[in-house]
């Protein structure tokens, strides 16, 4: 069980093309500055479900991919950010898989 967890979405804001954007360092600095890992989440589908600026939720297929931790021992913010986007970035690109999108 997990005593102490919050929830952050490193990008900042919802993408305009449904792409996967640079991330943000505040997640990376905090996970640093407690020592303790995060848990990268590669969510598909959104961008069809609610596009930016969109303001209705639509019908939509998606998918909660739940990757394995990322420790920050040994990293810095921009190292440590890297493995994370790198890490869902695969993860989205393997879910397109033969169907060509998310």
């Amino acid at each position: 069980m997990v005593a102490n967890a919050f929830n952050m979405f490193p990008e900042g804001t919802r993408s305009k093309t449904g792409e996967l954007k640079a991330f943000k360092p505040g997640a990376f600095e905090l996970a640093i500055a407690t020592r303790l890992p995060i848990l990268p989440i590669a969510l598909s589908g959104t961008f069809a479900a609610l596009p930016k600026h969109g303001l209705r939720i639509g019908r939509a297929a998606m998918r909660v991919m739940v990757l394995e931790p990322i420790d920050p021992a040994g990293h810095d913010i921009a190292g440590f950010s890297a493995l994370a986007h790198e890490a869902i970035r695969d993860a989205l690109a393997a879910d397109r898989g033969p169907r060509g999108g998310v």
